[in-house]
Order: structure tokens, then C-alpha cells, then sequence
């Protein structure tokens, strides 16, 4: 093989850096150098603010998913844990109402939708105020 490559038969192949010190280009070329940014301001670090409450982003889209307003000051949160709790009520009722119903028209038996458990449910859910009933109409 030796023979073969003095003869000119057979060519050795470069190493990389023997061919990018051949290269002409590449004297001209630059290193690439990093740039790193300076970020200041409000998004590089929270407020500490004893009366403000910082929701992460899957919270507030689960409030948004209850057409609530999350709560941002702690003076709201009592107000919105109220609501919350009367959305979860009438959640529960519509829910139990919705399963006698399933079951009136499985069984096809219609004492499950006109006996007084289910009036009782109709009447706990329309005494809820309008707005928890048009949360959980649109939930």
C-alpha cells in the first residue's frame, strides 16, 4: 500500500484541521461568539408584594375555563372562595339532576324526573343565583 501511494495510486485523505488550515476562506472567517442579553425589568423578577396574589399560568386558565375572575389582592380572596364554593354546589346539584335524568330515559321509567327527590334538586338549583346558573349552563 506504501507502493501504491508513491506511485500516486492512492491519495491520503487530509485531516480536518489540516484542511481548514489550507482553506483560504476560512483565515476570513470569525468566531462565533455568544450574546448573551441583559434582561431587566418587571420580567426578569417578581414583586414581592405582601398583598398581591401571584397565580401561575394553568390556574388562571382553570378560572378562565369557570368564567371567574382569579383573585390578584388578598382582600379577594374570601369573596372568590365563596363563589367558588356556590359554582361547586351548583355544580353538584345540576350533576344529580343530570343523572336522574339519565336514568328516567334509560329505564324509560319516568318516576325518577317527576318524584319529589328530583323537585327538590330543581328547586335547590333554580334558588341559586342567576349567575352560578349560567356558569354551570356554559360549563
Amino acid at each position: 500500500m506504501q507502493e501504491d501511494i508513491e506511485k500516486g495510486k492512492i491519495e491520503v485523505a487530509k485531516s480536518k484541521a489540516e484542511r481548514d488550515a489550507a482553506n483560504a476562506l476560512n483565515v476570513l472567517k470569525q468566531d462565533k461568539k455568544r450574546r448573551v442579553r441583559k434582561r431587566d425589568g418587571p420580567s426578569t423578577y417578581y414583586y414581592e408584594d405582601d398583598n398581591r396574589v401571584d397565580l401561575d399560568y394553568a390556574t388562571t386558565q382553570k378560572f378562565g375555563i369557570l368564567e371567574l375572575s382569579p383573585p390578584t389582592e388578598l382582600d379577594q380572596l374570601e369573596n372568590t372562595n365563596e363563589r367558588l364554593v356556590r359554582l361547586r354546589d351548583a355544580l353538584k346539584l345540576k350533576g344529580q339532576m343530570e343523572q336522574a335524568e339519565g336514568k328516567a330515559r334509560v329505564s324509560k321509567d319516568e318516576s325518577y324526573v317527576t318524584g319529589p327527590e328530583y323537585e327538590a334538586l330543581k328547586a335547590k338549583f333554580d334558588a341559586a343565583e342567576e349567575g352560578v346558573r349560567k356558569n354551570v349552563q356554559n360549563i
